[in-house]
């Protein structure tokens, strides 16, 4: 593709990957770059959640 932005992280994507981000931006009315850096908040909150959760059952059994 010869729309790829020239950062480190966007020349990994393969072009499937590439297409698929850069059309689903366009529906959400995001440059590519801020649908990246939304889609990583939002993928590294779910997992602090799910690490929080299993933290939290961790100290539940400490206690027990």
């Amino acid at each position: 593709m010869k729309d790829k932005l020239t950062n480190p992280v966007s020349t990994s994507f393969d072009d499937e990957l590439y297409a698929f981000a850069k059309r689903d931006a366009e529906l959400l009315g995001l440059d590519v770059s801020s649908y990246i850096r939304a889609t990583l908040i939002e993928k590294r909150e779910k997992r602090f959640n799910e690490l929080r959760v299993f933290q939290d059952l961790i100290k539940i059994q400490e206690i027990e």
